[in-house]
């Protein structure tokens, strides 16, 4: 499927944003038969006892797809600020190719940043029966489409995401056009990445 909208028709499902008084009446469940993730664990315990409290405080904007039958997908948005470390050689390239048309001075001002405005996948998670048809993809490609197309006039500059540190879940990413932010997170639980929305505008 080429994007949302026709996964939408193809299941006959909905899209909609979750309220903190939302009842949950549908399975999901993110965790392959055989291939059980504390990871992916987590994501469901994020859905079914988190995500209602954070939407009334505001912390994260929390989007279900479903159908009559079941959940199918879900993610989270935040606001966030990209931090680079000015030791990082290829983020600093990004940054000049960005600005190659600029004058030196613009230039050279604005490579000496380290925080850049950016919208931040919190969660991101699709039930197993629904996995590898293309969904994930679907769904990132709308929300850059939300991000371009509904500007409120705010700064956004990158999409983030902490992405659960296995292969899986790199691949994906990665295939998509994200970059990691570092290489000293390699090791931890999740690492750190980011896809530049500059050359959207």
């Amino acid at each position: 499927m080429e994007n949302l909208a026709e996964v939408l028709n193809h299941y006959d499902a909905t899209i909609y944003q979750l309220n903190h008084d939302h009842s949950f009446e549908k399975s999901f469940d993110c965790n392959k038969q055989g291939r059980s993730s504390c990871d992916k664990n987590k994501l469901n315990e994020f859905l079914f006892n988190f995500s209602t409290k954070t939407a009334k405080l505001h912390r994260y904007r929390t989007n279900i797809i479903e159908n009559a039958d079941q959940i199918i997908a879900f993610f989270s948005l935040a606001h966030d600020a990209l931090i680079i470390d000015g030791s990082d050689v290829d983020f600093q390239e990004h940054l000049a190719n960005c600005t190659k048309k600029e004058s030196d001075a613009f230039r050279e001002e604005y490579c000496r940043q380290t925080s850049f405005p950016a919208i931040k996948i919190e969660h991101l998670a699709v039930d197993k029966d629904f996995q590898s048809k293309e969904i994930g993809r679907c769904i990132i490609d709308y929300i850059i489409g939300e991000i371009l197309e509904n500007d409120n006039g705010y700064g956004c500059q990158y999409l983030t995401v902490d992405a659960l540190n296995n292969s899986d879940t790199n691949k994906f990413y990665l295939n998509y056009g994200f970059q990691y932010v570092t290489l000293k997170d390699s090791y931890k639980e999740t690492r750190k990445m980011y896809f530049s929305l500059i050359e959207l505008f």
